[in-house]
């Protein structure tokens, strides 16, 4: 049984328990919500709960990619995109730092860098933002799932192989311009 599997039982589980009260009657889900913690795929990997955190995650990184993941920690595909990024972080261990960031909790960045989206994720290579050209038109981030663990590693290596060039912006070793339909 996969991890994710696991966490949504024991996840619909806690949320059974949690609206019923003690006569067996429900509950209004959101009195369980309260009880239930926050972030669901989340809570394996490291979080920045301030902009200063984010900063300093930023500044402090010399010879790695800083890799933070923006989004609200209970959308689904902020936590379809967790569950990648932990299961890569072992294999990108000596090249990438990954951090994720809850923009409801740390809205510092919003404006800055345009996080509309549900999960965006974005590169950052010894205080430099390192832009990432996916054929999408948008070269700051990126803002849709990326499903694939060897597609994500790609990614990255391919970024921190760039930016250790001095590369301001690299080209993604996949198109992904008809990814979407318009």
């Amino acid at each position: 049984m996969s991890n994710l599997s696991l966490l949504l039982r024991l996840t619909f589980l806690a949320c059974f328990f949690f609206t019923c009260n003690h006569s067996g009657e429900r509950t209004s889900p959101a009195s369980a919500s309260r009880l239930l913690p926050s972030g669901k795929m989340s809570y394996m990997l490291p979080h920045l709960r301030s902009g200063w955190a984010v900063d300093q995650a930023i500044l402090n990184e010399e010879n790695k990619v800083v890799v933070i993941r923006f989004g609200h920690d209970e959308n689904e595909t902020c936590m379809q995109m967790d569950e990648i990024l932990y299961k890569i972080s072992e294999d990108v261990r000596n090249f990438a730092a990954i951090y994720l960031v809850d923009t409801t909790e740390v809205p510092d960045f919003n404006v800055m860098y345009e996080l509309y989206d549900e999960c965006t994720c974005m590169f950052f290579f010894r205080n430099k933002h390192i832009m990432i050209d996916l054929g999408t038109g948008n070269n700051n981030k990126i803002n849709f799932l990326i499903s694939d663990k060897q597609e994500m590693i790609d990614i990255i290596e391919t970024v921190y192989r760039g930016a250790r060039k001095g590369r301001g912006l690299v080209v993604s070793p996949k198109d992904y311009s008809t990814r979407y339909r318009y």
